[in-house]
C-alpha cells in the first residue's frame, strides 16, 4: 500500500508476470505498468520506505545481492544498495523496526542484517541463536513487529526467535523464543498481528525429507507477553486439511483478520479482548 492509497505489486511466484510491476489506483479502478526494470520479481520481498518509495529485493536480480527502489511519484526505478552478504533474499521475511530500519535473516542460515534508510545501506547484525530455515525446502515462517518494538520470527523448523533493536547501526540482540507446540513449524506460512497484541499464525507439521509442505494446517494465537501458543478452533471455519503455503492472512481496519486459502471462500477471524493500548498509533499532525 502506497502513501497515496494506491497499491503496488511486483511480479509473482507463479504465472508469467515475474518481470513486471504495476500500480492499482482504487479511485479510477485502473492498473498502470511500471517501467521495465530488468529484474526477476519471483516471490520477492519488499517494504515501504520513510520517503514513500518501495525497497525490493528481486529473487532473480541482474547482479548478485542487488536491491532496487521504486519511486511511485515519478513512476521510475532507482538503484538500491547491495545486500551486506551479496546474496538473494529468496524466501526471506523482512520486518520494519520502529526506527524504520529493515531487519532480515539471510537465507538460508542464521546471519542477519539491516537496511538503514538514512544511509541507504545494509549493515551486518547479530547471528540468530536457533535455525529458522528448514533444511528440506529452505523455507522460513513470518517475521512480525511486536507492540513493544521487538521483532519476532517464526521458523519453519519449529523454532522461534526474538530480536531487540538498539536503534543505531550497532547490532541488536537475538534470543530464542518458545518452540511451536507438537513438533510443528511454519513453512512459508502466514501470520497477522491482532489488536490484542497477540499474533494469529498458521502452522503445520515441520518439513521432513521428501515433504517440504506437510499437512494439515492448524491456527494458533501466539502471546508474546505469556510467551506461549494457544490453538484456535476452525470448527465452522476454513478447510485446513492442506499445507500452510496457500493460506493468506490480512489485517483489516476494524481489527479483524481476513483469511484466504487459495480458493473463492473467504473467512473473517475476530480476536477476543480489547485493543492493546501500547500498540495504538500516535497522531503527530494532520495534513
Amino acid at each position: 500500500m502506497l502513501r497515496d492509497g494506491r497499491v503496488f505489486v511486483a511480479g509473482g511466484e507463479y504465472g508469467t508476470g515475474r518481470d513486471s510491476a504495476e500500480v492499482y489506483d482504487p479511485a479510477t479502478d485502473t492498473w498502470t505498468y511500471a517501467p521495465v526494470s530488468g529484474q526477476g520479481f519471483l516471490d520477492s520481498i519488499s517494504k515501504l520506505l520513510p520517503n514513500g518509495n518501495v525497497l525490493i529485493s528481486p529473487v532473480v536480480p541482474s547482479q548478485p545481492g542487488l536491491t532496487v527502489i521504486y519511486d511511485p511519484a515519478a513512476n521510475a526505478w532507482l538503484a538500491g544498495p547491495t545486500l551486506f552478504r551479496g546474496t538473494s533474499q529468496d524466501e526471506a521475511s523482512w520486518v520494519k523496526l520502529p526506527d524504520d530500519s529493515i531487519l532480515t535473516i539471510d537465507p538460508f542460515g542464521v546471519n542477519s542484517e539491516r537496511y538503514i534508510p538514512a544511509l541507504n545501506r545494509w549493515v551486518n547484525d547479530a547471528d540468530v541463536p536457533v535455525a529458522l530455515y528448514d533444511s528440506v525446502g529452505s523455507e522460513i515462517g513470518p517475521g512480525m513487529l511486536l507492540a513493544d518494538g521487538r521483532a519476532f520470527f517464526f521458523g519453519s523448523t519449529g523454532h522461534t526467535a526474538y530480536y531487540t533493536p538498539i536503534g543505531t547501526t550497532n547490532a541488536g540482540t537475538w534470543v530464542a523464543g518458545p518452540d511451536i507446540p507438537n513438533g510443528q513449524g511454519t513453512p512459508d506460512a502466514p501470520a497477522a498481528n491482532l489488536i490484542n497484541g497477540k499474533i494469529l499464525v498458521a502452522v503445520s507439521p515441520a518439513p521432513y525429507p521428501g515433504t517440504s509442505f506437510p499437512s494439515p494446517t492448524m491456527l494458533y494465537e501466539f502471546d508474546p507477553v505469556a510467551n506461549s501458543f494457544s490453538p484456535v478452533s476452525t470448527v465452522n471455519g476454513p478447510d485446513v486439511s492442506g499445507p500452510t503455503y496457500p493460506r493468506i492472512l490480512l489485517d483489516l481496519p476494524d481489527g479483524s483478520v481476513l483469511y484466504s486459502g487459495f480458493d473463492s471462500q473467504l473467512y473473517i477471524y475476530q480476536p477476543a479482548g480489547s485493543p492493546l493500548a501500547a500498540a495504538q498509533p500516535g497522531i503527530i499532525g494532520i495534513t
